[in-house]
């Protein structure tokens, strides 16, 4: 039984090509030689000859290539150090040692260019330094190497097929070399050339006249023992290839130069042969094909063992298999309810967005990190399907292996099927030599034939059979076609399977990049936000402020209003006061009045012209801002517009997408159903050809038996036709294995496809979802870059801000200043009214109708003027909220957005026609149709072996491709963790 060993896992093998070159060297003149020892040994396992030491320095020619096996700790996926020591010495005695140097290689186990060490040598007396390139030989197919892990396989995992066929052939060639010790007991032995690949058999000194035909029995012993030793000298053959081709080729020339020396003999020594010898021979060969079937049923019992193995293994990875499909469907349902779940939440967040602002952007936070760890979940489990189908792709390499040991069990059999056919033939030329000499035994034997053997029933049948077998020939063509193309497709869906693993690995790398960005700019939104906020505080406070002043404003234009009704009332008493104290005023104080009043007045004409030029440059700056708002209100106007158009574009992108998503899943599912039918209609014709090849072979056996029931009644072709029913025997023995190996061989493909199905479905949902990703990266540069457009409109209002809050500040003084100035004329307007208690009528009418005029200005002026500005800061206020209350919508919104022609076959049948006797027409005849059967089947098993060939080859291609792809994946994989893990730390 097969055990699955972890061997491939576990060690590593490297072929190292070491060259040398000593340096500092002060022994001129003399010879130094190197032999290298591992650690662990004491003896060194290879040694370069001894070279001349020229002017200090010493170079070998030569490299070494030297195969190491390193062992990897699985906690901490490190190789096990392998140190080997370099010895320098001019003899094998201790005085020429020089010294020793030690390398460890494990560093150099997985180096891609060649390295040289220049190490000096220990326990040395001069100063020599030794220089040593190392180069891995990476991709180096060494026979040994595959040798080497054979016999570990065979170690760890118990008996094998191999194993188990050399013990058969062991037995086989025992049998046999009994048989052959008690009949001949030769004793001639083989030429020197041959020894190194054959055994040496003894010959005997028994009968000159049988030593011809022992010569050919055992040359055809040593060709079936020939592949075992072939097998077990496969190092020595690796490297002597042109020695091997000429001990062929000489082999080739002996073995026809004994068939010639057999022919000769037989010819010259045909009328010495008795029939006692004949009986002997024809015993001994059924001897011999008894004990060759016995070991073909042993290695049958091997192979439906080895099958049953097969069959078991077979069994877990369908299970294997259905628990990944499980898998699969329970993520596909976590995902839809990811979506369904998404899709909840944005509408929650359109209904609830101006009240729990805040909160919202906790929870979306919160759901963006739990969404990310699911998809790193996701992405480990990915991971864990992956290891799962290197697995697989284990037991795939080892079912080959076990595939070209079948092989190898098939051609065996050949060459007994044609060694037994030219045994056949031999006797039939030995028996045609006899009758020649007996004409008598013919004729008795003439009346016996003509009663036994029928006359045309077997013909018709064999012909009938022959029809039968070339149209199921046919069929097994067109199924091969069949099965071609499919490999095929195969080969198209792999290459396919590796575009789409580079493109998931570009959409990865990209995916992580962009997740960086997000992150940066998620940040960035955060500060922004928190300045935003801060802005909004300061507008507030601006908004109390401009509010006071116009409290301020209204307060002081009603002091002016009390103001003025005082004026009015000492207007009044001035002109009592006039008309009581007209005659005592004197003129000099008139005069001083009237000066003073005079300088009072321009001071005041003075003022009112400054306070009318500033109160219109101030409007004209309202007028301005107020024209900037209106320009920054119809771009916020065109911003949305173009914004919605934009959304608008991306959700008709988005449902053609999903509907071409949709027509390749339509796609898929048809072409699945296709390959399913005609795999169905496949497997009913194989069962259909089963069913006919059944029928075929039961009546071959009862044919056999027929002529089985005739052949008792023949003495003499009783051995012959014994030994052809055996050889039919297990001809169908051979061919009932070669079925239930193709069997296999299909329900093994059809599981393999059912595999590669189920991993390119999760492809193309892995792929679906990259190109959700891709479309939510899209959409969220557009957002950005519309974030981007406002906030640059932002910064504008900021600044139109800062300009009103300058201007704000220079009214607020002139405020002050013209209540610093009404306080002055108040005062002035008391003083005058003092002094002018004694003046004339007329004189303060003129005066009283100035500080009308001057109050009328200042009231026209000033008050109304301050409170069309204070409206006008406060409609400013108004829209900069509206702005900023939009953007920041808009900018909520984006985030949870966000979040078989038929070939032709070579049918040869020969019929040989040789002019005999009109006695021995029947006899031949019927010999002729044996031999010819014998042919067609030995045919068709050729044909089926070389089918099976190119079907082993495919596979075995498919399945290192497959590897291939894998190893690649597997680095994609790490490559990737070791990203994630970087960005983590």
């Amino acid at each position: 039984m097969f055990k699955a060993t972890r061997w491939r896992n576990e060690k590593i093998k490297a072929v190292f090509r070491l060259q040398f070159q000593a340096t500092q060297v002060t022994e001129s003149g003399s010879r130094l030689m190197i032999s290298v020892v591992p650690a662990g040994l004491g003896q060194p396992t290879v040694r370069l000859g001894k070279v001349l030491v020229r002017d200090g320095a010493c170079t070998w020619e030569n490299p070494i290539y030297e195969t190491i096996k390193f062992i990897r700790e699985p906690k901490t996926g490190k190789l096990q150090d392998k140190i080997y020591h370099f010895i320098l010495a001019t003899g094998s005695s201790r005085k020429g040692l020089l010294g020793e140097v030690s390398i460890n290689f494990a560093a150099y186990a997985e180096a891609t260019t060649p390295a040289t060490v220049s190490l000096p040598i220990k326990a040395a007396t001069s100063e020599a330094v030794l220089h040593v390139t190392i180069q891995n030989m990476q991709g180096a197919d060494d026979q040994r190497d595959i040798q080497e892990n054979r016999e570990s396989r065979v170690k760890s995992g118990g008996r094998t097929l191999q194993t188990q066929l050399d013990e058969s052939r062991s037995d086989e060639n025992d049998d046999h070399n009994s048989n052959e010790d008690d009949f001949y007991k030769p004793t001639i032995a083989l030429e020197d050339e041959r020894s190194r690949n054959f055994r040496n058999c003894s010959t005997s000194n028994s009968i000159p006249e049988q030593r011809s035909r022992q010569d050919v029995l055992h040359n055809v012993e040593v060709t079936i023992e020939s592949p075992s030793r072939q097998n077990s000298m496969s190092k020595r053959r690796m490297r002597d290839g042109g020695t091997d081709k000429r001990l062929a080729e000489q082999q080739i020339k002996i073995d026809s130069s004994l068939s010639e020396d057999m022919v000769s003999s037989i010819k010259h020594e045909k009328d010495t042969f008795s029939e006692e010898s004949e009986k002997d021979l024809s015993c001994t060969s059924i001897e011999l094909l008894k004990s060759r079937i016995s070991t073909l049923q042993r290695q049958a019992d091997v192979t439906e063992l080895e099958l049953q193995s097969l069959r078991r293994q077979i069994v877990k990875e369908s299970k294997r298999g259905q628990e990944l499909s499980r898998q699969l469907i329970s993520r596909t349902e976590e995902r839809d309810a990811l979506k369904t779940e998404f899709e909840t939440l944005k509408s929650w967040h359109e209904k609830d967005r101006d009240e729990v602002q805040e909160k919202k952007e906790t929870a979306g936070r919160s759901r963006l990190w739990e969404i990310e760890q699911e998809l790193i979940h996701q992405k480990d489990l990915n991971t864990g399907l992956r290891s799962q189908l290197q697995e697989t792709q284990d037991s795939n390499s080892e079912l080959i292996l076990v595939l070209r040991d079948l092989k190898e069990i098939i051609e065996r059999k050949d060459k007994d099927l044609f060694n037994l056919s030219n045994k056949i033939r031999n006797c039939r030329n030995v028996e045609e030599f006899q009758n020649i000499d007996s004409v008598d035994k013919w004729a008795k034997n003439k009346l016996v034939l003509t009663e036994l053997i029928p006359n045309k029933n077997n013909t018709e049948e064999v012909n009938l059979l022959r029809q039968k077998i070339k149209n199921l020939q046919g069929d097994l063509k067109g199924h091969i076609k069949g099965k071609e193309e499919l490999e095929i497709r195969i080969t198209q869906l792999i290459q396919e399977y590796e575009i789409s693993e580079k493109e998931i690995y570009d959409l990865s790398f990209q995916f992580e990049q962009k997740r960086v960005q997000l992150i940066k700019k998620e940040n960035q939104c955060t500060h922004y936000l928190s300045m935003i906020s801060e802005l909004d505080a300061k507008i507030i406070s601006l908004k109390n402020v401009i509010r006071k002043q116009a409290d301020e404003s209204s307060k002081s234009s009603d002091i002016i209003h009390k103001l003025e009704n005082r004026v009015k009332c000492l207007e009044k008493e001035l002109e009592k006061q006039a008309h009581e104290f007209a005659p005592n005023l004197d003129e000099a104080l008139f005069r001083k009045l009237s000066r003073e009043l005079a300088s009072k007045s321009n001071e005041n004409e003075k003022l009112t012209t400054k306070a009318q030029t500033e109160a219109r440059d101030q409007r004209l700056q309202i007028s301005v801002l107020e024209e900037q708002i209106q320009k920054a209100n119809e771009e916020l106007g065109m911003i949305r517009h173009h914004y919605n158009i934009e959304m608008r574009k991306i959700s008709d992108q988005l449902l053609e997408r999903d509907k071409e998503v949709e027509q390749f899943v339509l796609k898929l599912e048809g072409e699945r159903t296709l390959a399913r039918s005609t795999m169905q209609k496949e497997e009913e014709n194989f069962e259909d050809l089963q069913k006919e090849n059944q029928m075929l072979r039961i009546e071959i056996e009862r044919l056999t038996e027929e002529n089985y029931h005739f052949s008792e009644h023949l003495e003499q072709t009783k051995d012959l036709i014994s030994g052809i029913e055996l050889m039919k025997m297990s001809m169908d023995e051979t061919n009932k294995q070669l079925e239930l190996i193709n069997k296999e061989k299909g329900d093994l493909e059809r599981k393999y496809v059912s595999v590669r199905m189920e991993a390119q479905q999760s492809q193309e949902q892995l792929n679906v979802m990259m190109s959700l990703k891709e479309t939510k990266e899209l959409m969220d540069k557009s957002i950005q870059s519309e974030v981007e457009k406002l906030r640059e409109q932002h910064d504008e209002l900021k600044n139109h801000l800062l300009e009103e809050q300058l201007e704000n500040q220079k009214l607020r003084k002139q405020i002050i200043q013209q209540k610093g100035d009404l306080q002055k004329k108040d005062h002035a307007i008391l003083q005058i009214g003092e002094k002018f208690k004694n003046s004339n009528s007329r004189e303060v009418v003129d005066l009283t109708e100035k500080v009308k005029q001057l109050k009328e200005a200042t009231y026209a002026g000033i008050p109304p003027e301050n409170g069309s500005k204070m409206e006008e800061t406060r409609q400013l206020a108004r829209r900069l909220q509206h702005s900023e209350l939009s953007t920041f919508d808009n900018s909520q919104q984006n985030e949870a957005i966000k979040a078989p022609g038929k070939s032709s076959s070579k049918e040869l049948c020969t019929h040989k026609n040789q002019k005999v006797p009109e006695s021995e027409i029947r006899h031949e005849a019927h010999l002729t149709e044996l031999l010819t059967e014998i042919t067609l089947l030995k045919e068709k098993n050729k044909s089926m072996e070389g089918e099976l060939k190119e079907m082993q080859e495919k596979y075995s291609d498919v399945s290192l491709r497959f590897a291939e792809v894998e190893g690649e994946r597997q680095q994609l994989v790490m490559t990737i963790r070791n990203l994630r893990n970087g960005q983590k730390k």
